[in-house]
This record gives structure tokens, sequence and C-alpha cells, in this order.
């Protein structure tokens, strides 16, 4: 089975507990459009408490290759009928807010001479994670093909500003409730690791990572954001003076199963997000003005200048 971009698991499982509980590292994430689906219990909170849902929640999984939100990994319930410290958003029990020391917009400018270096204006925090490959890590989103694009057919650079207001901070609560469908995906390749069931447990494995991405978000920031790009022409730039949660999560179904299949399990997910990284890493010579110069390549391998790192 290839993998390729479009979805991913999440990094999930990286610590193994020996009391069965699996221990999950999850990155604090910008991000101002992940979505929460709607559970019954809203309606009955909206009873007592009329304002609207909050609709940038955290528990998601995460495609670090394309900046993509995945499926439901933390359930989400709302049986308490919280609400943000200034009444103005309902939130699911499995979330608290941390109140901003600051609520001054943060204004930033940058010079970005190549796509390479381009860094996500809403995932810049999981983007520098580096259990795997951290160079192709957004590389195949929309925002860096736009440069990438840009720079490469106009012979550019790109200079960025940014405006941006962040109203809350949202946090996953320690040992949330997994979702029930993820939480039988998983158990499906216990089972089959069980059963030694290999074959099954690779494709279980890799779709897996195809519906929930390589990471799991449990820390975002809600606000907004104002962006302008604008692309100069290199000759000109030449010319000119440019200045430029860990948290975990313990998952109580794997008392189902005993501490080596565990193990098994945790190895298995990060084989299929390695799998993943690694049939999309792509090396060659990034730099477009080389005769060397590879447009597919998304790592460079310092064969630019004719020579092979790897020969």
């Amino acid at each position: 089975m290839s993998l390729k971009p479009g979805s991913l698991l999440l990094k999930t499982m990286k610590e193994i507990a020996s009391s069965f509980t699996v221990r999950v590292t999850l990155l604090a994430l910008w991000l101002c459009g992940f979505c929460a689906v709607p559970d019954s219990s809203i309606n009955e909170c909206k009873k007592t408490v009329n304002v609207p849902v909050m609709g940038v929640l955290p528990g998601g999984g995460w495609d670090n290759l394309q900046n993509l939100d995945m499926g439901r990994v933390m359930n989400m319930s709302y049986s308490l009928c919280q609400t943000t410290e200034d009444g103005a958003y309902l939130l699911p029990d499995e979330v608290f807010t941390v109140p901003q020391k600051s609520t001054e917009m943060e204004i930033s400018s940058e010079l970005i001479k190549t796509w390479t270096d381009q860094k996500s204006t809403t995932a810049r925090s999981i983007n520098v994670e580096v259990s795997f490959t951290p160079s192709i890590n957004g590389k195949f989103s929309a925002e860096n093909q736009r440069m990438k694009e840009h720079q490469v057919k106009e012979d550019s650079y790109t200079s960025r500003t940014e405006v941006r207001n962040s109203m809350y901070n949202v946090k996953a609560h320690p040992g949330f409730t997994l979702d029930p469908t993820f939480k039988n995906r998983v158990t499906q390749i216990a089972i089959a690791l069980e059963n030694n069931a290999t074959r099954q447990v690779s494709f279980l494995s890799e779709t897996l990572v195809l519906d929930y991405g390589t990471h799991v978000i449990t820390s975002i920031s809600a606000g907004s954001s104002l962006m302008k790009e604008d692309y100069i022409r290199t000759s000109f730039v030449k010319q000119s003076n440019s200045h430029s949660v860990a948290f975990s999560a313990s998952a109580s179904f794997f008392n189902l199963v005993d501490d080596p299949t565990i193990q098994k399990l945790a190895s298995t997910i990060s084989k299929a997000i390695q799998c993943y990284y690694t049939v999309n890493t792509y090396p060659g010579c990034t730099k477009p003005g080389s005769p060397n110069y590879n447009y597919q390549a998304n790592v460079d391998d310092e064969s630019c200048d004719g020579r092979d790192k790897k020969s």
C-alpha cells in the first residue's frame, strides 16, 4: 500500500507505560480553523447557556506534511455546559482555556528567499516537530506549494507581513476520552498483532495514518490573523538591504491487551508514519538557478554544485 500525502496518523503512542497506559506526546499549535463535530448534548446546554459553540478545538488528528486537520481522536461531550471565562463561547467537557496575558495585536514581517525556508502562518510550532523527517514538514501544504510556484516561475523572493490577535488558548485535559471510532481502529490493530496477522497489521496501520494523520493536536491558539504576501524579483532584492506541550493522555482501553502488544502497537504505528514520510521525501537540488535544479525535490541533497553527497 503506497502512502501519499493526503492524510496521516498521529504521533500518538510515543511512550508506553508499564501500566498499559499509552502516553501521547503532542505539540502546541496555532490553528484558526479546526472545527469540532457537534454533540447532541449541545442543545441541552443552549437551553441554559445561550452562546455559540467554540469551533476552534484541539483533539483532532493532523497531517504534518500537508498541514491538514484529519479524523477526530478525542471524544467530545457537553454535559458540563462550561464556557470560556468571558462567557462568550460554549466549551466541551474535555477542554479548558488559558487566559491570554496580552490582548495586543502582534505585527511581524519577514523576507523569505527560498520556499524551503517557508514557515506556515498557522502551523509553525507543530511543523518544527522532529520525530520523523522535519525538513519536509509542511512541504505538501497549499501554502508552501503556492510560494514555491511563485518563486521558481517568477525568480522572486517573498515579503510577508502578518497581523495576529490571539484571543483564547484552548487546551485538552490530560486523560481525555478517545473518540469511539478511533479507539476501535487502534484496538483492531492490537488484535491483529496478537493474532500475528502481519499483512492485516500493515494495512490497518497505514489506513489509520491515512485517516488520522501524523500527530494529535492538544493545544490551539484561537483568534484572528491577517497576512499579506508580495513577490519581489530577486534582482531587486539583491540590490537592496534586507533585514531579515507536551501532554500525556491515558488510553484505558489498552488494559484489554498485554504490555508487549502495546509496545508492538506503538512501534507498528510509528513505522507506518515513518513510511509516509519516506515515500514523500524527494532528495535533489532545490536551487532554481542551478543546472541540476529539480522542481520535484523537497530535500536538498547538496547536488546543486554537481556533487551528490550520497555518491
